[in-house]
C-alpha cells in the first residue's frame, strides 16, 4: 500500500531551496520571479514571470496565460514586475480581478505579495515569489465515500467558546496569531489532540502548513493527511469517524493510529483559501461527540478574520505604492523645463505623462555658449522613489556639465563616471544628448537610448546611424562618441521614451512600435507632433492609465 507524503516543517531545511532566476534580468536587489499556481483546472500549468518581465492573462490565445473560460475577458489582466515588486493590472475585464477577495479597479495597479489568493474572474491562483513553497501533494488511496462523509449539522455550537474565539481572531494582527487563536479554541473544546491550519496552494489537494499545535508538548509525530479528506473538505466540513478500519486511510495514517480526524474549509472571498485540520490517534479518546458544527463555525469565523487582515494589508500596500508614485512624480515635475519654448536656434515642444509605475523619464532644454542649444531625453531603469532620485541626480549633474560647453560624447563620458559608483541594485539610465549649432549642425551622443529620429521638411522620417554606447551607470570605464548631421530650416528631431513605443494596444495586445509612432509626426508645429504621438498612445491604451512613464519631444531647427 502506498505511503502518504508527509508535509515538511515550514522552517525545516528539508524543503526545496529558493528557486533563483537564472537568465532573466534582475531589476533590483531583491528581484525574484513570480509564479501563479492554479487552484482549479482552468489552467493546465503555473504561470512564471521572470524579474522585470510582464505577462498578459486572458482568453485570447496570444496571452502568456490563456484561460479558455467564458467569464474571462480576451485580455483580462497583466502581471508586471517593477523595481523588485510585482503588480497586477485589470484591463477593464467584465468579471473582475480579485486579490484576497477584494476586487481591483479597472486600470489600477495592485501590488501582489507572496501567498496572495488571486482570482482572474472565476479562476483562482496562489501567488509565490522567488522561493519554492513547502508543499505536500496528498497521495495514497482514496477513502471510500461511505467512510469520508459530511458531518451532521446539528452539533453543539458551544456558543460562549465561539464568541471568545471570535474575539481572539479579531485581535490577531497576522496569520500566525489567527491560527493560534483558532487552534487553541478547537483543541480545548473539540477534544482533538493536534490541529493545523493548511493553506491551499494547488490542485489535487496540494497544501502547505501555516501553523500546527499539539495538546501534548512532547508530541512531535509528523502530521499525515488523507487525500480524500482534504479534497472533499473543499465542498464543506468532513470527518473520518473512529468506527472505520485504519487500513482504509493509507499506510502512514494506519501506522500513526489516527482514528478520528476532521477537516473544515477556510473561505476567502467565497473561494477556498485553506483548511482547519484536526486529528486524534491511538489511545486519545477525548474527542467530544459531534463537534463538526462547532469546527465549521470556527473555520467560517477564521475566514472572515483572514479576509479583514488581507483587506487591511492590501490597503497598506496601495498607500505605500501611491506615496512612492507621488514622491517620484513630484521629483520629475520640479526639474522639468517649460512644456514649450525656444532655446538658441531651436524651438521645441514636449510632454511627459506619468504611468502606473513612475520610472524616471527626464527631459532638458538648455542654452549654451555661441547660440547653441542642448536637448536631452532619457529614462532611468527601475521604478518608484529610488529611480526618481537617480533621475533627479542625473539631470542635475547633466545640467552642470552642459553649461561647460563640451561635446555631447565627452559630456556623457563624464556623467557616466559620476553615476557608475553611485548606481546600485541594477539602476542605470539611458540618455540621448544633442547640441544644435546656429548653422544647423546637430552633434549628438547616445547612451543606450535609441528612441529618436529626424523628420525632414520633405515629409520623410529618417533614422540616423546609432553607434551609441551602453546605458549610463553600468561601467565607469565606458566612453561615448560624438556624431553629427546637418539639419535644414524646419527639420525636427523627434525624441521619445520607451513608454511611448511599448504601450500595448488594448484591442490587439500588440505594442505600438516605432514605425507606427513616427508615422503621425510632421504637423505644422512641434506641438502638433507631440499631441499626435500622445493621441495615438492614449487611444491605444483604451482610456486606461499608461503602463509606463511616457515622454515625447519635437525639436525644430529655426535659424535666427
Amino acid at each position: 500500500m502506498d505511503k502518504e507524503t508527509k508535509a515538511p516543517d515550514p522552517g525545516s531545511p528539508s524543503g526545496r531551496p529558493p528557486a533563483r532566476p537564472t537568465q532573466a534580468p534582475v531589476v533590483g536587489p531583491h528581484a525574484w520571479p513570480l509564479v501563479l499556481h492554479p487552484l482549479s483546472d482552468a489552467a493546465d500549468r503555473p504561470l512564471t514571470v521572470p524579474p522585470g518581465g510582464s505577462a498578459a492573462i486572458g482568453r485570447a490565445l496570444q496571452c502568456e496565460l490563456c484561460l479558455p473560460v467564458a467569464e474571462v475577458s480576451r485580455r483580462h489582466a497583466v502581471i508586471s514586475g517593477r523595481g523588485g515588486s510585482w503588480y497586477i493590472l485589470d484591463e477593464g475585464s467584465r468579471s473582475g480581478t480579485f486579490i484576497n477577495g477584494t476586487r481591483a479597479g479597472a486600470g489600477q495597479a495592485v501590488r501582489i505579495g507572496a501567498g496572495d489568493l488571486v482570482h482572474i474572474g472565476p479562476c483562482p491562483f496562489r501567488a509565490s515569489i522567488g522561493q519554492a513553497q513547502h508543499t505536500m501533494t496528498l497521495q495514497g488511496p482514496s477513502v471510500p465515500a461511505n467512510e469520508v462523509r459530511a458531518a451532521p449539522s446539528s452539533a453543539d455550537r458551544r456558543l460562549s467558546a465561539l464568541i471568545e474565539c471570535m474575539g481572539g481572531l479579531a485581535a490577531a494582527r497576522d496569520e500566525h496569531a489567527l491560527a493560534a487563536a483558532a487552534l487553541g479554541t478547537l483543541l480545548d473544546q473539540a477534544g482533538f489532540a493536534r490541529g493545523a491550519v493548511l493553506r491551499h496552494v494547488g490542485r489535487a489537494g496540494s497544501v502547505e502548513v501555516v501553523a500546527d499545535r499539539r495538546k501534548d508538548p512532547a508530541d512531535n509525530a509528523p502530521l499525515a493527511f488523507s487525500r480524500s479528506l482534504v479534497e472533499r473538505a473543499a465542498a464543506g466540513v468532513v470527518s473520518i469517524a473512529d468506527d472505520a478500519p485504519a487500513r482504509d486511510y493509507g499506510q502512514s495514517v494506519g501506522e500513526l493510529r489516527i482514528h478520528s480526524a476532521l477537516c473544515a474549509p477556510i473561505l476567502l472571498g467565497g473561494a477556498v483559501d485553506g483548511f482547519l485540520y484536526l486529528d486524534a490517534r491511538g489511545g486519545e479518546t477525548s474527542v467530544h461527540g459531534d463537534v463538526t458544527g462547532f469546527c465549521d463555525a470556527v473555520a467560517k469565523a477564521y475566514g472572515l478574520a483572514l479576509a479583514e487582515l488581507k483587506r487591511a494589508d492590501l490597503e497598506r500596500r496601495q498607500r505605500e505604492m501611491h506615496a512612492e508614485l507621488e514622491a517620484a512624480r513630484d521629483a520629475q515635475q520640479f526639474i522639468l523645463p517649460p512644456p514649450a519654448g525656444a532655446v538658441g536656434s531651436a524651438r521645441y515642444a514636449m510632454r511627459m505623462q506619468a504611468g502606473l509605475f513612475v520610472a524616471g523619464d527626464l527631459f532638458d532644454a538648455a542654452p549654451m555658449s555661441g547660440g547653441r542649444a542642448a536637448f536631452a531625453l532619457g529614462d532611468v531603469a527601475g521604478h518608484g522613489v529610488s529611480s526618481g532620485m537617480l533621475m533627479a541626480a542625473t539631470q542635475a549633474h547633466l545640467s552642470a556639465l552642459v553649461s561647460g560647453g563640451r561635446d555631447p560624447g565627452d559630456t556623457l563620458t563624464d556623467l557616466n563616471r559620476y553615476l557608475a559608483p553611485r548606481s546600485s541594485g541594477g539602476r542605470f539610465a539611458s540618455l540621448w544628448l544633442g547640441v544644435i549649432a546656429p548653422g544647423g549642425v546637430l552633434r549628438y551622443a547616445d547612451a543606450g537610448h535609441g528612441h529618436w529620429a529626424v523628420w525632414r521638411r520633405t515629409d520623410r522620417v529618417c533614422t540616423p546611424g546609432r553607434a551609441g554606447g551602453i546605458p549610463l551607470g553600468i561601467s565607469p570605464d565606458a566612453a561615448y562618441q560624438t556624431e553629427a548631421l546637418t539639419l535644414g530650416p524646419g527639420d525636427r528631431v523627434i525624441l521619445y521614451s520607451d513608454g511611448m513605443a511599448e504601450q500595448r494596444d488594448a484591442r490587439t495586445g500588440q505594442e505600438i512600435g516605432r514605425d507606427r509612432l513616427l508615422s503621425v509626426v510632421g504637423g505644422a508645429t512641434p506641438d502638433d507632433d507631440v499631441l499626435a504621438m500622445f493621441r495615438l498612445t492614449s487611444g491605444a491604451s483604451g482610456g486606461a492609465a499608461l503602463a509606463d512613464d511616457a515622454t515625447a519631444a519635437s525639436v525644430e531647427f529655426a535659424p535666427l
